[in-house]
């Protein structure tokens, strides 16, 4: 694996028939949300309630590295004896609707979404490899993709990120490999770009390749 680049995965239509197992030597491997349904990156990520519910209740965390971003490692991960306290109220006060992961160990996290009376209740086993990184609040409309690029360069201080299936940027496409998902949170083509072009101003020491524009899958195989 070569050290010096990262591959991050976007979910755009553009990647559908390309075997990403071939770039496992040639760097580290970022990808989000729905990605693990069908590929098993490095490291996955997620800032989206609904999708990191998803993702965990699957158990995938217990066999492969996640980063959520909707969570405060501190403030917002509560024993089980909270639980008795904040659902009840959440449920008998607040209406929300709980929706909750299989239980796994004795501690939880919390997601809730005010505008929609809903929360997510996310059971933590001991056996899941799960980073909770708690973003400025400037970053919370960012989407999963862009934050899994930036949290690839602050974390591996590449020289080179290589973005996949970031079509929207690339290609100027909103096509999405994954529509049920793309319907919940539509995008403003003109702030995803707007990411992109923060994350290259603050890293400009950094080559930032982007497939389908700068280069093509058949080339990338071959580093």
């Amino acid at each position: 694996m070569i050290k010096d680049r990262v591959f991050v995965i976007g979910n755009g239509e553009s990647r559908r028939d390309f075997n990403l197992s071939l770039l496992r030597k040639n760097g580290v491997l970022y990808g989000c949300n729905a990605l693990y349904r069908d590929f098993n990156p490095d490291i996955l990520v997620s800032n989206d309630d609904g999708m990191i519910y998803e993702i965990v209740n699957s158990g995938y965390p217990e066999k492969h590295k996640c980063i959520f971003l909707n969570a405060d490692e501190q403030n917002n991960i509560h024993t089980e004896d909270a639980y008795y306290i904040f659902i009840p109220y959440l449920q008998d006060y607040e209406k929300y609707k709980i929706i909750e992961t299989k239980k796994e160990g004795s501690s939880f996290f919390l997601l809730g979404n005010a505008g929609l009376k809903r929360a997510y209740v996310i059971w933590l086993s001991e056996n899941y490899d799960i980073d909770f990184i708690h973003f400025d609040k400037k970053y919370y409309d960012w989407n999963s993709g862009t934050l899994s690029i930036k949290i690839a360069c602050e974390r591996h201080k590449p020289k080179e990120v290589v973005c996949i299936g970031f079509d929207s940027y690339a290609k100027q496409s909103m096509n999405h490999i994954y529509p049920e998902f793309y319907q919940l949170k539509p995008p403003a083509v003109e702030q995803w770009n707007e990411q992109h072009e923060l994350i290259q101003n603050e890293f400009p020491d950094i080559t930032f390749l982007y497939e389908g524009r700068d280069v093509n899958f058949h080339d990338l195989i071959q580093y």
